[in-house]
């Protein structure tokens, strides 16, 4: 890979101390005060948020299979909680680039997570 080129860690085994680039959006979005967004920067939900919207996936045990569950909804409410931009304007944004937002807030949710 080149020095320009970049790829988001893996959701769950990235960690905390993940680089996150700005999403770039386009059409930019408008907020509920009325601000445009030309980028969505998230950062590392506070403990108040986790306590407040919960853990945003489940591990499944099913025998000997483990499988993690993740829960979409709880995703988009911390992007929400961490930008500042109501959950109904989010939903607004083309589902790739909620998808984007989601996956990028789960990569704050590495694998030491994951042992609660």
């Amino acid at each position: 890979m080149s020095d320009t080129e970049t790829s988001l860690p893996s959701p769950i085994s990235a960690g905390k101390d993940s680089a996150h680039k700005p999403i770039k959006l386009s059409p930019p979005l408008i907020d509920q005060e009325g601000t445009e967004h030309q980028t969505i920067e998230l950062t590392e939900p506070t403990g108040r948020q986790w306590d407040d919207i919960g853990k945003p996936f489940s591990m499944i045990m099913d025998g000997e299979d483990q499988q993690i569950e993740i829960n979409n909804k709880k995703l988009t409410r911390y992007v929400s909680a961490v930008t500042g931009i109501d959950t109904a304007v989010l939903y607004t944004l083309p589902r790739s680039k909620l998808q984007e937002c989601q996956d990028q807030m789960m990569s704050f949710f590495g694998e030491a997570d994951t042992v609660s």
